[in-house]
């Protein structure tokens, strides 16, 4: 399905002449994602997917920002092109049914890095390959890969690459190039494979030769002629023990290109085949020791990995004793994900938010939040089910405390004089610090949440870190447009967090009042940090607001312009909105304000909005429709005679 979608540039002038530049181009919010944005994938590009082990996996979402209406020409130098439509094929984010469920449990296994869980319908590479095969022998080996140092390719430094070269599963294609980029045959990847159980244990040598023909004369497909010496022993391998099928008409089509879900398909198949019987070695033998030697090929060599496989044909030899070898050669079983194990979250006051002078400390009581704060300016419900105490007097010191059964569960700010603190590792940060300062401290952020038997893959849409510290999860927001320092902190009880089983709740007038106010808190805390006035709520303005999210959802479009023609101005001025100077931002798929105001922020149209000369504001927001929830935000200036 192909969509289009618009960006409109728009100038209003004193004279209430509305002069437009229209510009087409894509924007959108793609997400790896986390439970914090994410959307089922169905019609709209998502998938649920329960497998025989009961796993569901949310493969990823998309969350979608359109460029917006804004009052700053320069922001033509965004566009491609006046007059110009860019197209996507949204189709291509998503797995085949055939390989939904094999997908999902090669992400349980942690085979696969989300990095790939996008794009799946396209051709993998050589170099997204090893990433696949380097984990699949630490699975299977219980050993780390190194990598092998100084590279001997000039064309690429990227550790799977080095690392497979080093255990001796790839090989260079001459001039000491790797083509790292080049797309992978499916007979390379028979090869590959076949190298990589070899590098395991050499006590699966003696096992792999009784599947195993050298010259290919077990292979009965019309077209064996067709596979290279070099790569016989690999295809032969592969297609005995049913992993590499045919494409039909009894071809194996040796030259064939792969796809990354074949690829991801072929690497979970070999894994859950070896993984009983290393099991079995593994009780008889003790330790294995690996062929983890320096691999002293010439990178010349133009052997290599890769293959595709029959979508018709799906083998789910799934077998309850693979999560126990899982855990026992990985701990949890999860490549820098989070672990699980405990899910009641200790009381530790530890982290905490301070504003101004007052400091609020997860697992705090409510008494002494209040006898803090005060009593807040308003209690809104959370997609948690908790209430936020919204603390909005002063901007400069915003803060949102969750609380439940009387104690803090939550806590949030992105005001000008907030600070993080965490008390163990002595450190604290503010917007003052950035990502890089982030990632020396805490390391690389969770790539996913397990809830039970559903994984939550972190989001890569958005410039988030997310870490468990402390039986809490935190997640470090920043600002693509300010050398990439904290833009907010969200500090999320563990138990709460994990609690939480899906990507919305159902909606409520409550819930749905709560997402728009804080809309609104979000923009001015915002706009104050940024040296701009803060700007009023106009109900005249959310009834427009709403009226769009919910014509977006029903008639399932998403675009400022609507079926009938209509612009976000033609709009205003039908529900009687006088201005001088207006605009327009729309997001769907956020399952709250936080995450759909952070990424507004980080693009640079919408953020224009955000912290435009603006007076009044007007946010609506509709559960429904294809992307599960549609947000609208209005900004406007009204006419002297208005205000």
């Amino acid at each position: 399905m192909k969509s289009k979608y618009l960006n409109h540039l728009i100038n209003c002038s004193n004279k209430k002449r509305i002069n437009r530049i229209i510009a087409y181009c894509v924007s959108m919010v793609l997400s790896f994602s986390v439970v914090f944005l994410s959307l089922p994938l169905n019609s709209a590009g998502s998938a649920d997917n329960k497998n025989k082990t009961g796993m569901l996996h949310k493969f990823y979402s998309i969350n979608k920002i359109d460029d917006l209406y804004v009052a700053y020409s320069e922001n033509e130098s965004l566009n491609p092109g006046y007059g110009s439509a860019v197209e996507t094929n949204e189709d291509e984010h998503l797995p085949s049914s055939w390989a939904i469920e094999e997908i999902s449990q090669a992400t349980e296994y942690g085979l696969i890095k989300p990095e790939l869980l996008k794009y799946f319908r396209s051709n993998i590479t050589r170099e997204e390959f090893c990433g696949i095969v380097v984990r699949l022998y630490e699975i299977l080996s219980g050993k780390k890969a190194e990598e092998y140092n100084p590279s001997p390719f000039l064309d690429t430094q990227d550790s799977d690459v080095l690392k497979a070269f080093k255990l001796g599963i790839v090989k260079g294609t001459g001039n000491n190039k790797f083509s790292p980029h080049n797309t992978i045959t499916r007979q390379e990847i028979c090869v590959i494979i076949l190298r990589t159980i070899k590098a395991v244990s050499p006590e699966l040598d003696t096992y792999v030769s009784s599947f195993v023909s050298k010259d290919g004369g077990k292979l009965s497909f019309t077209d064996a002629y067709l596979i290279s010496d070099w790569a016989l022993e690999g295809v032969s391998f592969l297609s005995s023990i049913d992993i590499m099928k045919g494409v039909g008409s009894n071809k194996i089509n040796p030259l064939g290109t792969t796809t990354r879900e074949q690829a991801i398909v072929i690497g979970k198949r070999t894994l859950e085949f070896f993984l009983n019987i290393l099991k079995g070695l593994k009780n008889n033998t003790g330790n294995d020791t690996s062929s983890n030697e320096t691999n002293d090929n010439n990178a010349n060599n133009k052997e290599d990995p890769a293959d595709k496989d029959d979508p018709s044909n799906t083998n789910n030899s799934n077998d309850s004793s693979i999560n126990d070898y899982l855990k026992d050669n990985n701990g949890s079983g999860n490549e820098n994900g989070s672990n699980n194990e405990g899910k009641k979250s200790v009381e530790t006051k530890t982290l905490s938010i301070s504003v101004g002078n007052n400091v609020i400390f997860m697992g705090e009581a409510e008494e002494k939040v209040l006898n803090k704060l005060g009593e807040p300016s308003r209690k809104d419900l959370s997609k948690y089910g908790f209430e936020w105490y919204i603390y909005n007097k002063d901007y400069n010191e915003y803060i949102q405390v969750g609380i439940s059964n009387g104690k803090v569960v939550g806590l949030y700010s992105n005001a000008t004089k907030f600070k993080f603190h965490d008390e163990k590792s002595g450190k604290s940060f503010d917007a003052s610090n950035t990502k890089k300062q982030i990632v020396d401290c805490y390391g690389e952020p969770l790539k996913y949440i397990q809830k039970d038997n559903v994984i939550f893959i972190s989001n890569e849409g958005m410039n988030i870190n997310l870490y468990l510290i402390d039986n809490n999860y935190v997640s470090f927001y920043f600002d693509s447009f300010n050398n990439d320092k904290i833009s907010s902190v969200l500090v999320i009880d563990k138990e709460t967090e994990e609690n939480l089983m899906d990507f919305y709740i159902k909606p409520t007038p409550e819930l749905i009042e709560s997402y728009e106010r804080q809309m609104l808190d979000l923009v001015n805390a915002s706009r104050v940090k940024f040296g701009k006035k803060p700007i009023e709520w106009d109900e005249v303005a959310v009834k427009t607001a709403r009226k769009h999210s919910k014509d977006m959802a029903d008639r399932h479009f998403f675009d400022h312009i609507n079926p009938d023609g209509k612009d976000p101005f033609e709009r205003m001025k039908d529900d009687g909105i006088n201005f001088r100077a207006a605009g327009e931002n729309i997001a769907a798929g956020y399952a709250w304000a936080i995450d759909a105001h952070e990424a507004l922020m980080n693009s640079s149209g919408h953020r224009k909005n955000i912290l435009g000369e603006y007076d009044k504001f007007g946010a609506g927001v509709y559960f429904g429709g294809d992307f599960e929830i549609y947000a609208t935000t209005i900004f406007f200036t009204p006419w002297k005679s208005d205000m």
